[in-house]
């Protein structure tokens, strides 16, 4: 169907978001099939390569053209998310990308799913649920003109780089100076709110241990002035292994990771690789070639499953945390089993048996030592 410039005017003038022409346009309508929206399509195209409006004009023409879509789709599906995103995607994509979608005084409620979408020169002009709608950020406008956005807070504004070449007004600069002010402030509230709840646990200058029903949760109202919620903070620090809560008299005592726990986890894995090292190249590697391939494979054997264990531990849960430290020591007892017997059939020199023994598996035995006996205590 040729397109008029008679045809191009009603739709600039008549066809605005909520007007009455579209609700009688939409009333005559008893079928939206993708027919028509393959029809709705072609139109939107040959608008765009008309040459019978300017670019202004042409870009109202197109948003209106879209607005009679999206009434003609509510009508006959549903106005969600799910739904106008597949419309936009039917009328406008070409080629992976989003092309010649116009959006000017689109009303309120008509939000759409821009996550993952490549717009490009694309037009936005006082849509008002802009930022109600979806982004990630492989979210990207190219060469987009966006004015008159309203402003927002939310955290998951998507980056200022993500607006490549775009025409711009203050209102969405406004935005982003905006949203980063309030992530400084809502990080600000976060540290405030962690250093109160940590005072809670302090008792003559120290960290110590409190009673959930007795201190914690009676005072936590009083520090949430952020409204996080007792529940949520409680899980998320037991998750992040920052707070242990351990039984005692039926009841449930609370405490924070201390820094010293937590070193001595991370202090365990570069000093059984140190040793592991040690073995591979100094003593298991000048086994006699007849005890390489059975004690010393045993011996391999063992040290490997130990390591894995001891990787373990970061990962697993509190409870978990003592079942993998007894297969740790379990580990350590059987390579010293090992040593020994090395040892009494001169397979390795004294010297050498002494340092491993006295000192690297001495260091790790000690620092196992001190998390089996927390973690037995606080489990």
């Amino acid at each position: 169907m040729p397109i008029s410039i008679e045809m191009l005017n009603l739709i600039k003038e008549t066809c605005w978001s909520g007007s009455t022409m579209i609700n009688d346009v939409v009333s005559r309508f008893d079928n939206w099939s993708e027919d028509d929206i393959l029809y709705a399509s072609d139109m939107i195209k040959n608008i765009s390569d008309s040459n019978l409006v300017n670019m202004k004009d042409k870009k109202i023409i197109i948003s209106n053209y879209f607005n009679v879509c999206i009434a003609l789709n509510i009508k006959m599906r549903n106005n969600d998310i799910l739904s106008n995103t597949q419309l936009l995607l039917n009328l406008f994509e070409s080629h992976g990308k989003i092309c010649n979608l116009s959006i000017v005084n689109l009303s309120t409620n008509i939000k759409f799913d821009f996550s993952g979408l490549y717009f490009n020169e694309c037009h936005f002009d006082n849509y008002e649920d802009f930022w109600k709608c979806k982004f990630n950020n492989e979210t990207i406008f190219n060469k987009c003109h966006l004015l008159n956005i309203p402003s927002s807070k939310k955290d998951d504004i998507i980056p200022l780089a993500n607006f490549r070449d775009c025409l711009k007004d203050k209102n969405l600069e406004d935005v982003f100076k905006v949203n980063e002010e309030y992530k400084f402030n809502k990080t600000e509230r976060a540290k405030i709110f962690i250093d109160a709840f940590f005072h809670l646990f302090y008792t003559n200058g120290r960290l110590g241990r409190q009673w959930e029903d007795k201190v914690i949760l009676p005072r936590f109202a009083g520090i949430d002035k952020s409204q996080y919620g007792y529940k949520s903070v409680i899980r998320i620090l037991k998750g992040k292994q920052v707070l242990l809560i351990s039984k005692e008299l039926n009841k449930n005592k609370m405490e924070i990771m201390s820094y010293e726990k937590k070193s001595k986890e991370l202090t365990l894995i570069p000093k059984y690789e140190f040793y592991m090292e040690y073995m591979l190249e100094v003593i298991l590697l000048h086994l006699p070639r007849t005890e390489k391939f059975s004690i010393g494979t045993e011996f391999k054997s063992v040290m490997y499953d130990t390591f894995k264990n001891i990787m373990f531990i970061e990962k697993a849960t509190q409870k978990e945390r003592i079942y993998y430290l007894n297969k740790i020591d379990v580990g350590l007892n059987i390579q010293r089993a090992l040593l020994r017997i090395m040892k009494k059939n001169k397979w390795i020199d004294t010297k050498r048996f002494d340092y491993v023994m006295n000192t690297l598996i001495r260091e790790i035995g000690a620092i196992l030592g001190g998390l089996i006996k927390y973690y037995a205590k606080n489990t």
